[in-house]
């Protein structure tokens, strides 16, 4: 049971983490309505603002801080860059893709891609055919 625990704690910080770095800090509404347990674990107030918690117990950080995406696009459109010895990809479709990424991963609900629109969106809608 511990073990799963741990597992769970650790894929909850790389959740943390990827996410703040692609996506930026979690709008300050967002973290006053949270549970005040679950914002504490990851969240701290620093000078009147929100920032992330850099470590659990307190104790400096040996890793470089966890500075959140102040642009959001680029920040991800950076992380699925071609990389060296990938098949050639128009950069169009990197664009779409992250473009569906963003609108899926964005942190109000209401302003989120709907499946349906997800469906037609121009990544999934505009795949070339393989020849």
């Amino acid at each position: 049971m511990m073990i799963l625990i741990t597992n769970y704690l650790f894929l909850l910080l790389l959740l943390k983490t990827i996410t703040q770095q692609i996506l930026g800090m979690v709008p300050d509404p967002m973290l006053r309505n949270a549970d005040q347990q679950h914002r504490n674990n990851f969240f701290e107030r620093r000078g009147g603002s929100w920032t992330i918690r850099q470590t659990a117990d307190g104790t400096p950080r040996t890793e470089p801080p966890i500075v959140p995406s102040t642009n959001s696009r680029a920040a991800l459109r950076e992380a699925v860059a071609k990389k060296p010895g990938e098949p050639e990809t128009r950069p169009q479709d990197y664009d779409n893709f992250v473009d569906m990424i963003l609108r899926m991963l964005t942190y109000q609900p209401d302003g989120r891609i709907r499946p349906e629109e997800a469906l037609r969106h121009p990544f999934i809608v505009n795949v070339p055919s393989e020849s």
